[in-house]
């Protein structure tokens, strides 16, 4: 019998050849960076201390790039504001060690320096007094720019004091509470206006 016609096998086709790489640009050099040495601030361990009272005493880590004006505040903040005029002293109380207020200077600009090694850091004091200020915060400014009330022209009777007549009309509330006014006896009560006084004699003496 005769064989039955299978299909012809065709040829393998060959192997497609690989697709060459697209060639790459110029050689890029290897990456690198190298961080910004940005310095560290310098800290300055700050001591505090209140003139006549070791018990408001503090101490603060600070950058020796902090103002004044912010040491101020801290302080007034330390008494709840009830405190104004802070006068701060270096390194201790002396005339010659007054630091003034110059809200916009540094603890830098004043001799303090620091430390970033992460050590020991380096000390410093500030010793500051301060005026007690008895008004409300937000009545200060009022009462300040306030004028006297006028007093009778010839002032009180009780208080020759300048502050109590008529000349203290321009003065202000806290001009009059930093003056004194001592005390003096009025001229009706003086010995010289009063009238002598007549005591009853004597009487005869009793045997206890």
């Amino acid at each position: 019998m005769p064989k039955k016609g299978g299909k012809k096998k065709g040829k393998k086709k060959g192997k497609k050849g690989k697709k060459s790489k697209k060639e790459s640009g110029p050689a890029r050099p290897p990456f690198s960076y190298e961080p910004v040495n940005v310095p560290s601030s310098e800290i300055v361990l700050l001591h505090i201390r209140l003139v006549s009272w070791s018990y408001l005493d503090f101490t603060i880590r600070v950058p020796v790039d902090t103002s004044l004006f912010l040491i101020r505040r801290m302080i007034q903040d330390r008494h709840g504001g009830s405190i104004n005029g802070v006068v701060l002293y270096k390194k201790q109380v002396h005339p010659e060690n007054i630091i003034y207020p110059d809200d916009n200077s540094t603890l830098r600009d004043h001799g303090y320096a620091g430390s970033n090694t992460g050590g020991d850091l380096r000390e410093g004091v500030i010793y500051y007094d301060f005026k007690p200020d008895f008004l409300p915060i937000d009545k200060r400014e009022e009462l300040e720019t306030a004028p006297s009330p006028r007093l009778h022209p010839q002032g009180s009777p009780y208080m020759t004091s300048p502050m109590w007549s008529a000349a203290s009309d321009v003065a202000t509330p806290r001009a009059r509470l930093n003056q004194t006014a001592p005390f003096t006896t009025p001229a009706y009560l003086t010995a010289s206006a009063m009238p002598a006084m007549k005591l009853p004699p004597p009487g005869p003496e009793v045997d206890a």
